[in-house]
């Protein structure tokens, strides 16, 4: 990646303000005063390709290739270098001289370096034979694909990127990749990649280390798929490139590959990185088209290529600090177009970018969908639409590159077909310009705007020029005005009706002419204008429901006119609510509505039986603006009178389930709306000196009719008479219910004691006997009485032997109790 171009005088920094300064302000010129084109398909290249990859032009005016196209024959493992016009000039690639490769096979030995080139180039004037190179990983050998190429504008060396994969020892796909540059006669320079220097391991290995040091420059390392985990994420080692670019004020080189964009110097060294966020969890996202312009900004296409949806069909564009500045959207062709794919991204020297794209589209139910190729060519500063290009029907192979010529042609790489030959021709030049929009006619409450759309039009000579606007409240449009026929450069204009208030609207002016026919447009740029906003409108007058003493419901209606409009009632005593101290308002709701709605809110803790005065007040931007004194709209004043203030009342009810202690009392109140709490009393009647307890407390809801309740009491004295009555007491007042009596029952004239309840015999209990031990001695218990017993005998004898007999008894059991 070498730089030719040196200027010593000046500090770094200076030089590369002066630099960026000067090409800014160059192109700026030049591409305003670029007229618009359309490219037209004039030729096809094909050389003996086999699956051409990638196409670049060397468009640096000091170079001896200047204007020559470079074709990636991939199939081949070549390079190939043609005319503008497609005449074979060289070709470079391992031996792909076939005449010095025979001459050094038959001299033997290991060939010098001077030989090895000159078996790695072939060219048309040295009348060698050529042939299709041999692959390989050494220097200026193409191992697998050279997938894109690129050429530096400022010293016309040519850049190959190259994507390898293959099995590890226990069958896993690892991947990996290289750059390679060579000048623009084909003689290696350098190459980077993951560990492509064997000496070093590093990730850069140049021509200048082979010829001195001996090094040796290998292929990339290959890991395992992925960016995150394939260990190749640190500075010049590459996942899976698939694009790059060189260009800029900075004269970089840019190699895209998943999730990011890396930035090299032109020697080689690693500079920095566009990082790009994966677009979905799969991680499988990666750069497949690459451009940079004059300035530094670089466009890409960045795709999920895991999933059948690809990408966002948005063009990214980045400037020179790697911060992505625009997004440009691109729209399907065909309303049936199922998806939109880019193929591939160039940008000219003029300020244009060619995006080659395909939609697959299913023209209707039971028909399968076909592949429709076509091109657009957009503005690089704005991304807006200058003209779309077609590709002949013959042309069906997906596109793999693209690139410009110096003077505006496009080459377009169609494998395995070759290259496709653009030319510009001159089209007519649109410019949109601003709309002047006025309120037009009013369909009942609605306002809607008649704009008059305007630009202008410069037919550039070529004939049949036509044009019309297209107008839609997105950018996709939608609407077009009628065609009118343009004869020479002037204003352009066409009246629209109905548009809302409000809105946001884009048009771009659009048309056709003898080079640019339908389904291909000619476009201005595309611009968005919002049409004024108007006051709301308040309808008829108020109306008032669900009226109670204390609240209203107010209704009115309202339209906002498409513009987001606050509205609230306002209410109170004064019959002039423009100057009324006391004057109370709604809770506050939006609304941005189109055409007559409902505007419904409430008022609360009103007084009762009071005259109110009440009306909708609505207020919008336009009205803020300072339009309409006060910054608001009123409707109607309306009129309404709050019912009486509440009257609790309640009612005492009947006594039941009467028993000695118990009773049950019932009563029912009213508190006529308003939330109360009611009390049962009673107490021992006594007349007018019966005294109340409180028996039960309760509240009660804020009803208006009835409701029954009921307590049961208890501790009563048997056959004794009891007052009650039943009370509610609300803030307007307390009722009581009128007194009533209950007598509980008395106690019967004869007690009688309850039955003796029925005993239950105990049954006997027979005990088990100590068993006696083997060989015992004791003898056994006698059946003698007891000496209680015997004493209680004696005392049945005649008193003379009532003594003689108890000293025997006793002597009889003292000499049983002592044993034999």
């Amino acid at each position: 990646m070498t730089n030719t171009h040196h200027t010593p005088h000046l500090p770094m920094s200076i030089l590369a303000v002066l630099t960026v300064l000067l090409v800014l302000a160059t192109a700026s010129i030049a591409h305003a005063n670029t007229p618009p084109v359309k490219l037209i398909p004039t030729s096809t290249i094909d050389n003996g390709f086999a699956y051409p990859e990638g196409v670049a032009v060397n468009n640096d005016p000091t170079s001896l290739t200047y204007g020559n196209v470079y074709v990636a024959d991939r199939g081949n493992g070549r390079v190939q270098e043609l005319t503008a016009s497609g005449v074979f000039v060289s070709m470079f690639g391992r031996q792909v001289n076939q005449t010095r490769t025979e001459a050094v096979n038959a001299k033997g030995g290991t060939p010098t370096q001077a030989e090895s080139e000159e078996e790695n180039i072939c060219t048309a004037a040295s009348k060698d034979t050529c042939q299709a190179g041999t692959r390989g990983q050494a220097p200026g050998q193409f191992d697998r694909e050279p997938m894109h190429i690129a050429i530096d504008p400022s010293s016309g060396d040519v850049y190959t990127v190259e994507r390898d994969s293959g099995e590890d020892g226990s069958g896993k796909l690892v991947v990996g990749g290289r750059v390679q540059e060579f000048t623009a006669e084909g003689r290696f320079v350098l190459e980077a990649g993951q560990e492509v220097n064997a000496h070093t391991k590093g990730n850069t290995c140049t021509r200048e280390e082979i010829e001195k040091d001996g090094v040796q420059c290998t292929g990339p390392a290959l890991h395992p798929p992925g960016f995150l985990g394939a260990g190749v994420a640190e500075p010049g080692g590459f996942a899976s490139p698939e694009s790059a670019a060189v260009g800029g004020p900075e004269d970089l080189v840019y190699v895209g590959e998943e999730h990011r964009v890396q930035e090299f110097e032109t020697d080689g060294k690693y500079k920095r990185e566009i990082p790009l966020i994966a677009i979905s969890s799969s991680e499988s996202s990666e750069v497949t088209a690459l451009a940079v312009n004059e300035t530094g900004d670089v466009y890409l296409d960045y795709r999920n290529t895991d999933l059948n949806v690809e990408g966002e069909n948005t063009l990214r564009e980045f400037d020179l600090t790697g911060q992505q500045i625009a997004g440009f959207p691109l729209n399907t062709r065909s309303p049936d177009a199922l998806s939109l794919v880019i193929q591939s991204l160039s940008v000219s020297s003029s300020g244009r970018l060619a995006v080659s794209e395909v939609e697959d589209v299913k023209p209707g139910p039971g028909v399968g969908s076909e592949l429709r190729f076509f091109g657009s060519l957009l503005e690089d500063v704005s991304g807006r639409l200058i003209t779309e290009f077609s590709e002949p029907e013959s042309h069906t192979a997906g596109v793999r590159g693209s690139a410009f010529g110096s003077s505006g042609e496009l080459y377009v790489v169609k494998i395995e077909e070759g290259v496709l030959v653009y030319r510009p021709v001159p089209v007519a030049e649109l410019t949109t310009g601003s709309p002047a929009c006025s309120p037009g006619v009013e369909n009942g409450s609605d306002t809607a705007f008649a704009c008059t759309l305007a630009g202008e039009a410069n037919p550039e000579g070529v004939a049949g020029t036509e044009v019309f606007f297209e107008l839609g409240r997105t950018s996709a449009l939608g609407e077009v005005t009628t065609k009118q026929p343009v004869g020479s450069t002037g204003p352009v204009s066409a009246g629209v009706q109905g548009l809302l208030p409000d809105e946001t609207y884009y048009e771009r002016l659009a048309g056709e002419d003898e080079n640019a026919k339908a389904p291909e447009r000619l476009t201005g740029e595309t611009v968005s204008f919002v049409t004024p906003s108007v006051a709301p409108k308040i309808l008829g007058a108020p109306s008032i429901s669900f009226l109670t003493s204390f609240s209203a419901v107010f209704s009115s209606e309202l339209n906002p006119e498409n513009t987001n409009t606050t509205y609230e009632f306002q209410y109170g005593t004064c019959e002039n609510l423009d100057a009324c101290p006391g004057a109370l308002s709604t809770r506050t709701l939006e609304s941005a509505a189109y055409g007559q709605t409902t505007a419904i809110l409430e008022a609360r803790d009103l007084t009762p039986a009071t005259v109110y005065h009440y009306r909708l007040l609505a207020s919008n931007q336009h009205l803020v603006a300072g339009k309409p004194e006060g910054g608001v709209v009123s409707g109607a004043v309306g009129t309404f009178s709050t019912g009486a203030a509440p009257v609790p009342q309640a009612a005492s009810g009947p006594a039941s389930a009467l028993g000695t202690t118990s009773a049950t009392i019932t009563g029912s109140v009213n508190p006529d709306g308003q939330p109360a709490v009611y009390t049962f009393e009673a107490g021992l009647y006594e007349g007018a000196a019966t005294q109340y307890g409180v028996v039960f407390t309760a509240t009660v809801g804020a009803v208006t009719t009835a409701v029954p309740e009921t307590v049961g009491l208890s501790g009563l004295q048997p056959g004794a008479t009891y007052a009650y009555r039943i009370k509610i007491t609300s803030g307007y007042g307390t009722a009581y219910g009128e007194t009533l009596t209950f007598t509980t029952q008395g106690l019967p004239a004869v007690l009688t004691a309850p039955p003796t309840p029925v005993l239950l015999a105990i049954p006997a209990i027979a005990f088990p006997k100590p068993a006696r031990a083997k060989n015992s001695t004791r003898k056994k218990t006698s059946g003698a009485p007891s000496l209680s017993a015997a004493l209680e005998a004696c005392k049945k004898k005649a008193p003379g032997k009532r003594s003689a007999c108890e000293r025997r008894v006793r002597k009889q059991h003292a000499k049983s109790k002592g044993g034999a």
